[in-house]
């Protein structure tokens, strides 16, 4: 995905929606992943993070 995003053939506007898209798409993982190694140690605040419970 990154290649089309990159690629600038493609309109900004057209490259933009991509990249929020990415974004947009990736934050359940990132929320999950956040979760499963807060207990070792490589999260801030982890109270601020839902239960993995909740993810899975």
């Amino acid at each position: 995905m990154s290649t089309v995003v990159q690629d600038e053939s493609l309109p900004d506007d057209v490259r933009r929606a991509l990249g929020r898209w990415v974004v947009e798409s990736s934050r359940p993982l990132l929320a999950f992943q956040r979760s499963w190694y807060a207990p070792f140690g490589f999260e801030a605040d982890r109270g601020r993070l839902r239960s993995i419970d909740e993810l899975l």
